[in-house]
């Protein structure tokens, strides 16, 4: 502090025009060369005083940010002095107050500045004023404050939540013919160098010569017979009668040729010769339009490219590592130097690039996002839990129980918890999926696994900074692009590394014409960010909104409907939904339009009170247990959560509530949960007290049953039919709380 006093009582502060910063850069006043900037003036003087003062021993970009800060400021005070009359004009820094500082910072706001830089000249003057008194601290409004508020996440439209939709088919319809084509590939035989060659450059046979004649008589090429084209053929054919050819005088030797080409043309088939030449046009390297398949099956014989090390990609398999054919020592190479060397005139009709060739058999970047942006519009879930679906742990406990083709698809999110909840305690999220249908969640997860099963195996070249290999989810691998594998990070990745998401989906974007308000998409965010709101406006069109708070996750409706409600188009729809919600959910259920997970009716041979409503689980022989009244629950906070006049359908409240109807039926279940809240409660240090409360009744109930051969009985029906319950007890909610009967 005494260093710093020092600078600021210095007379021969005029002088100064320079400090130094903690990381020992000397940083230059550059505010000291605008026009008008004069030392003379005590504003300027008290500016610069302020600079070294508060920049001397900061760092570097402190510095450069007040500096810039100044120069502002000084270009703002100039053009507020020129309207002021002078007993008003701001000459000093102490002069410089609330309102002034005010108008500074909509200035920057106006000019498109950053509010970083009124928050570091306000900080510079405060700094200045404590610590030196030689000016009035000043209370200065906070900069945070007007910060521009973001603007509420609209859904996408429907002109631009169409072109997403049905760019996402072509996409899927894409890979799902690539999963075909991926076990043609691996039935198929790869080529030997050898082959190759001959491939490249034929044998002239009898066959190919006849062959390249009968073209020309059917003028299906240029050429012509002559006595300059023929011996071009001849001198390279096997057949030892036609070279023989190249010894006859030019008089004589086209009509000895087709001499021999009359007698012995019905002898020779030249189909197959004739269809080769048809499809090569020619032959040589850039002539070699080999079979794909068999050109990726080449590849993957050889080891080509996850069984090289980078240092032989980076060297013996590098773009530029053959010049011409005669230099490649193996397959590989010479496959590398047909594509990649090749002149447009001259590409492989059905590859562009290296990238594009290995992007045919192995996942790319474009696969991936696709996969991922399908799942997103389907589930309606944040990007943390579509990244976070186990691809070998996906299917909830409760799928099947209604139909064959109805699953029920979850996932785990380890964020956003509640306070009383240790940060490694999950979140569970559920979303319904029709197996029927090729676009569902259940069928695209299985696509996504099919088409990453040729990199499943491996490990990662490299581990981002801050993950673990398993935090890279093997459901969303994918191959980077060829030129980033030894510089930038490895041969593949996964989604789940933002850098890679970013590449995927910024390159789904420039591939497809996904337009809003006629204008193309173009960043990340615009599609990103806006999937989720997009699925919900959608959705509550067509499912009742227990369900769409289930799947998004929300503890209660007031969540979803605040999220939901949040935009411009949801508060116009709000009025119009509300009066018609429970009308729609009914004709969908009626008319069994519903995809989702419907509540069964109550059993009714049961019911012998009307009262009384018996929770059953769809595909147990078992009955869960009862309700007497569902319109009047007794749980702690019920009356904050179920609105008067409504059922309670808080399943995992049951065993809190006096109105709880529990039968021989129910003791199985009440084993099962509290084999679940032992279980939950050994992972957690310090378990919620409502799981300890929970298990306490549970043992009462089960210790006072007074029936031995029940409980043995139950026992083993437990164990025989496990499970019973999923572990979320809220789950169930989906099940009955749209029971209308």
């Amino acid at each position: 502090m005494n260093g710093k006093k020092l600078i600021v009582n210095d007379i021969n502060i005029r002088g100064v025009r320079s400090v130094e910063t903690s990381s020992s850069h000397v940083i230059k006043a550059r505010y000291l060369n605008l026009q008008g900037f004069d030392l003379d003036n005590k504003l300027c003087f008290d500016l610069h005083r302020m600079f070294l003062f508060h920049s001397k021993d900061r760092i570097s970009s402190s510095a450069y940010l007040l500096i810039q800060a100044i120069e502002t400021f000084f270009e703002f005070i100039n053009k507020y002095n020129e309207r002021q009359p002078d007993r008003l004009k701001i000459d000093t820094l102490a002069k410089v107050h609330s309102e002034i500082f005010r108008a500074y910072i909509r200035y920057c706001q106006k000019n498109n500045l950053s509010l970083e830089l009124p928050s570091k000249l306000k900080s510079a003057i405060v700094d200045f004023a404590q610590n030196t008194m030689l000016i009035p601290i000043p209370l200065l409004p906070n900069v945070t404050a007007f910060k521009t508020k973001s603007k509420p996440t609209e859904p996408l439209d429907e002109i631009c939540y169409n072109d997403l939709i049905n760019a996402l088919k072509l996409e899927i319809n894409r890979l799902y013919e690539k999963v075909n084509f991926i076990e043609r590939v691996n039935q198929v035989e790869p080529y030997t160098l050898s082959e190759a060659h001959l491939d490249i450059t034929p044998p002239m046979t009898k066959e190919r010569v006849f062959a390249w004649y009968e073209m020309i008589l059917n003028k299906e090429i240029i050429s012509k017979l002559t006595v300059q084209s023929l011996p071009i053929k001849l001198k390279k054919c096997i057949d030892p009668e036609l070279l023989e050819l190249m010894n006859q005088p030019n008089s004589i030797m086209i009509d000895k040729f087709k001499a021999i080409y009359e007698r012995d043309k019905e002898l020779i088939d030249t189909s197959k010769e004739i269809q080769q030449l048809r499809k090569q046009q020619g032959f040589g390297l850039r002539h070699w339009n080999f079979d794909v398949a068999r050109g990726l099956k080449t590849l993957i014989a050889n080891g080509y490219p996850m069984h090289k090390t980078l240092d032989e990609i980076n060297v013996k398999y590098a773009a530029d590592s053959c010049i011409n054919k005669g230099e490649c020592e193996d397959i590989i190479q010479l496959l590398i130097l047909r594509i990649s060397r090749a002149q447009s005139k001259f590409k492989h009709p059905e590859i562009d690039n290296w990238d594009a060739f290995l992007g045919m058999y192995f996942p790319s970047m474009i696969d991936a996002a696709a996969i991922y942006l399908m799942l997103a519009i389907q589930t309606g879930w944040n990007k943390e839990t579509i990244l976070s679906i186990d691809p070998n742990n996906y299917e909830h406990v409760l799928s099947g129980t209604l139909s064959e083709n109805q699953s029920i698809i979850f996932s785990e999110k380890h964020r956003s918890q509640d306070s009383n909840l240790p940060y490694s305690s999950s979140k569970e999220f559920i979303a319904p999926s029709n197996k029927d249908d090729r676009y569902s969640i259940y069928n695209i997860i299985q696509l996504a696994k099919k088409i990453t099963a040729p990199l499943q195996d491996y490990s990662f070249d490299y581990i981002p900074m801050h993950h673990k290999e398993e935090d890279l989810n093997p459901l969303f691998i994918c191959l980077r692009y060829w030129a980033d594998w030894v510089s930038k990070g490895g041969r593949h990745t996964s989604l789940s590394q933002n850098k890679a998401f970013q590449t995927a989906i910024k390159h789904f974007i420039n591939k497809h014409e996904i337009k809003e308000h006629g204008k193309q998409i173009s960043a990340i965010g615009d599609l990103t960010l806006r999937l989720r709101i997009t699925w919900m406006q959608n959705k509550r069109k067509k499912l009742p909104l227990t369900v769409i708070r289930l799947i998004q996750g929300h503890t209660t409706k007031d969540t979803t409907d605040r999220y939901y409600d949040n935009s411009g188009i949801a508060k116009q729809d709000r009025v119009k939904r509300l009066r018609i919600e429970q009308e729609k959910i009914v004709t969908l259920l009626r008319h069994r339009e519903f995809k989702g997970i419907i509540g069964t009716q109550a059993n009714q041979n049961a019911n012998t009170n009307l009262g009384l409503k018996i929770f059953h689980i769809p595909g147990q022989k078992n009955s869960l247990w009862g309700c007497s009244n569902q319109y009047k629950p007794t749980w702690i906070g019920s009356e904050n959560e179920i609105p008067e006049g409504k059922k309670c359908y808080s399943i995992q409240n049951c065993i809190f509530c006096k109105q709880i109807r529990l039968f021989e039926e129910s003791v199985p279940y009440l084993m099962e949960r509290l084999q679940h809240l032992e279980d939950s409660m050994s992972d957690i240090y310090q378990p919620d007290s409502t799981l300890i409360e929970e298990k306490l009744i549970i043992e009462s109930i089960l210790d006072n049953w007074n029936d031995d051969n029940h409980i043995k009985q139950s026992a083993r029906y437990q164990r025989k039919n496990a499970p019973l319950l999923p572990r979320n007890l809220n789950d169930l909610k989906v099940i009955f709380e749209d029971d209308y009967a």
